[in-house]
């Protein structure tokens, strides 16, 4: 991913951020907004630092100066500051996968059914749908072969979601790798970095920032289970999240 691209991708990701700040009375909201200026303003320091640096060198910068960056349209090349490769996406999934694997094992058999509240999923649904990782959506993705939005969201019912065990859970995200694996490898380096795809959501955007939602969409159901165990009172702390 393109410099200017990672600034997109914050900035998106900073507006349901802050729109939850706003939801706590912790503390006061001036302040927590004022904390992400200074977090936006440090990401974009660096970024120009960089860009001016590569420039310097005689390699291609990118403006970044916007709010809004220019989308780069072409391909860019690795690994000075060009686009995620398939097989750099690949090792960034697994790397993720790990403290999810670990975390999975921890879940004890007898907490599958226990939920922090009544509009939760049970710690068994958690496993489950944190299992379906990655590589079953870029599947559709790419083929197309979606189910219909109404069966989606018939599926997504609280009530309607499947429980897992660990061990299963662990066999379904083995068997996730190996599809993430086939699905990447009938892909092009091309149009990886630049097909535009949509998703049945809504969502446009190229497969690769389309990747990266979805393995989003993983880590934040990663953090979920990493709640739970800690609710749970397991032994858990960042070391444990991130798997270092």
């Amino acid at each position: 991913m393109i410099r200017n691209g990672f600034w997109q991708f914050i900035m998106e990701n900073y507006p349901p951020a802050e729109r939850l700040i706003g939801m706590v009375t912790i503390c006061r909201f001036s302040d927590a907004l004022r904390h992400v200026g200074t977090a936006l303003e440090s990401i974009r320091h660096r970024l120009v630092s960089n860009n001016r640096e590569t420039m310097q060198k005689g390699g291609h910068g990118h403006d970044i100066s916007g709010d809004r960056p220019h989308l780069h349209t072409g391909r860019a090349h690795n690994p000075r500051g060009g686009t995620m490769t398939k097989n750099e996406y690949y090792e960034i999934v697994i790397d993720s996968y790990r403290p999810a694997e670990k975390m999975i094992g921890m879940v004890p058999a007898e907490k599958l059914d226990w939920a922090p509240g009544s509009t939760f999923m049970s710690t068994g649904q958690v496993l489950c749908h944190l299992s379906e990782g990655v590589g079953g959506g870029l599947d559709m993705l790419v083929s197309g072969k979606w189910p219909s939005m109404k069966e989606m969201e018939e599926g997504m019912k609280l009530e309607k979601l499947p429980s897992c065990t660990p061990q299963e859970a662990l066999d379904k995200l083995k068997k996730d790798k190996e599809i993430l694996r086939q699905v990447l490898d009938g892909v092009s380096e091309e149009d990886f970095a630049n097909k535009v795809v949509t998703v049945p959501w809504g969502m446009t955007a190229k497969m690769e920032r389309m990747t990266i939602s979805f393995l989003e969409h993983f880590t934040n159901h990663k953090m979920q289970l990493f709640t739970y165990l800690k609710l749970l009172g397991l032994p858990v702390n960042t070391e444990t999240l991130y798997g270092m």
